[in-house]
């Protein structure tokens, strides 16, 4: 866990001010705990409340579509497999952050339907990626997220080489 977490720490380009693990315990433990304190001094940690799966809606979506339709279900414990996914993940993020675009639930109407009660109508963002969002929505967005986003190694034209070149 922890060279996910510094893996993490080195791909954000802004300062980290909480972290919000899972409740289970290879995810939030003493060992955890101690690294990111160390490491981020006067870092908030929060936790998710139990029995409450929509507190972490955002992460649990992205690892279905992202991880679960292209892996499937199936645990991957070895060596081997942890490094061919951490190949594949070092591609994808890069992908899904700064050039896929994502559109977000605005709004769900309740509409009368004859033919049952009520259907609801979605009303959805314009879309953006989420590097974008980022941007627009933080108000360091304005200092760190600049100078990382189109200069330095977030860079449209390095990023698209990278994204598209196969290992």
């Amino acid at each position: 866990m922890q060279d996910a977490s510094q893996r993490i720490m080195s791909r954000i380009p802004f300062p980290i001010r909480e972290i919000h693990p899972d409740n289970g315990s290879e995810f939030f433990n003493h060992h955890l705990l101690r690294f990111w304190r160390d490491k981020v001094p006067g870092v908030r940690i929060s936790r998710s409340r139990p029995f409450h799966k929509n507190d972490n809606r955002f992460v649990e979506q992205k690892n279905f579509t992202l991880v679960r339709a292209y892996l499937g279900h199936g645990r991957f414990d070895t060596v081997a497999q942890t490094r061919l996914l951490n190949q594949l993940y070092e591609l994808m993020w890069l992908y899904y952050n700064f050039f896929q675009p994502v559109m977000r639930l605005a709004a769900k109407t309740p509409v009368p339907d004859p033919k049952l009660d009520w259907k609801f109508k979605r009303t959805f963002d314009r879309p953006q990626t989420p590097f974008q969002r980022l941007r627009g929505r933080h108000p360091f967005a304005t200092t760190d997220c600049q100078t990382a986003g189109p200069t330095g190694r977030h860079q449209p034209t390095l990023l698209a080489k990278a994204a598209l070149r196969y290992p």
